[in-house]
């Protein structure tokens, strides 16, 4: 398996497990939609930063998931991985 297909199983397995936490907290829609908002636009906010910060990254089908599912915490993580 490629590394791409490593990466798009473990996002369905952080969406399994957050869909688990979101049940148990009973308002799981809002929980969801709160998740997806605020990371997407985390990663809007650094895409137009990224012009001035020279912070080589883009918007993708990837990044895209990846803040919509983990959030603010999957933002940080990306540009963390794209520093190293």
């Amino acid at each position: 398996m490629t590394a791409a297909t490593w990466i798009w199983l473990a996002l369905i397995l952080a969406a399994i497990a957050l869909l688990s936490c979101y049940a148990r907290i009973g308002k799981r829609l809002r929980c969801m939609l709160f998740t997806a908002f605020s990371g997407v636009g985390a990663l809007g906010v650094l895409w137009i930063l990224s012009i001035w910060l020279m912070i080589p990254i883009s918007i993708t089908p990837l990044t895209l998931a990846v803040s919509g599912i983990l959030g603010i915490p999957g933002v940080l993580a990306m540009l963390i991985f794209y520093l190293i």
